[in-house]
């Protein structure tokens, strides 16, 4: 049985490959892959925590950064072929931001 919280989840997954495939697109072309992305995630995920108790301005910054990367990242592997490394990969990072 599907929950409301399952649905919203895929629908908003669906929205957001919608409205960010083309940006995917133009970062692939680039040569930026979904594990690059990632990279991206991480450090904007760090570079947030750092700044929590000193700077405000630059932790929302670096919060938002790291959220539209985390999502990107995502959609890149969507449209390119996802790999297994990138999955587990993508959680480790996610785990570390959650956990810093």
């Amino acid at each position: 049985m599907e929950t409301f919280s399952t649905r919203f989840v895929d629908t908003f997954r669906r929205f957001k490959t919608n409205k960010f495939s083309n940006i995917g697109k133009l970062l692939l072309r680039f040569g930026i892959s979904a594990n690059i992305m990632t990279i991206v995630s991480l450090v904007f995920g760090v570079s947030a925590a750092y700044f929590l108790f000193t700077k405000h301005f630059l932790f929302v910054l670096f919060v938002l950064l790291h959220l539209v990367a985390d999502g990107l990242d995502g959609v890149i592997a969507r449209i390119s072929k996802p790999t297994l490394f990138g999955k587990y990969f993508d959680r480790i990072t996610d785990d570390l931001v959650t956990f810093i």
